[in-house]
């Protein structure tokens, strides 16, 4: 099970992430209150080691900008959040780069091959977990990431109702007044690894 923390704007917050076992870690790079530039996101990502993901978000840019992004900031993954067909994911995995495809029309998702799916639902930031109900998970032939809603007080019920999942992805949910919490970001992960692999962390922040 992998556990993402995305929308990061500041070191300290990725520098969490990492200590308490984050898999990846998230930058937005377009429109949005938590975008920062490609310049700004090599600086807090610096240290963060090969072990953990470094991926940006995209939605709807042009395929060069998403290239530079990448090179600049030194990516290890582009999430494209917007609607970017299959022939966009193939240009850029020509240049050797991984993509993360958000779904948030499931009819869609068989429409994409060789990528990490992120299911998500609009509207986020809610504190419910997001309704994938009307997703046929058993058709699913891609790893996924769930999404949407999710929160330190709710990822263990999210991490049994999705045991198939390869990872959870969270934003807002690690937040207080619009900016990382450390402290939520360690119960959030630790909670997450005590439903799938029992035993007890206590955070010490």
């Amino acid at each position: 099970m992998k556990l993402k923390i995305c929308g990061n704007m500041e070191k300290k917050s990725v520098d969490a992430a990492v200590v308490d076992g984050a898999d990846f870690v998230g930058v937005i790079m377009s429109r949005s209150r938590r975008q920062i530039t490609p310049e700004k996101a090599r600086e807090i990502l610096r240290d963060v080691p090969a072990s953990v993901k470094k991926v940006g978000v995209f939605v709807n840019e042009p395929i060069d900008f998403v290239r530079h992004a990448i090179e600049v900031a030194k990516l290890d993954f582009a999430q494209l959040h917007g609607n970017e067909s299959m022939d966009f994911v193939r240009e850029l995995q020509k240049a050797d780069i991984s993509v993360i495809k958000a779904m948030s029309d499931f009819t869609k998702i068989a429409n994409f091959k060789n990528v990490i799916l992120l299911l998500d639902t609009p509207g986020g930031g809610s504190g419910k977990l997001a309704d994938f109900s009307s997703v046929k998970f058993d058709a699913i032939k891609l790893p996924y990431f769930i999404a949407g809603g999710l929160t330190p007080d709710n990822i263990a019920e999210a991490v049994r109702k999705y045991p198939n999942a390869y990872g959870f992805d969270v934003s807002s949910g690690v937040e207080i007044g619009g900016m990382k919490d450390t402290k939520k970001i360690c119960e959030f992960i630790n909670r997450a690894r005590t439903a799938k692999e029992g035993g007890k962390i206590v955070c010490s922040r």
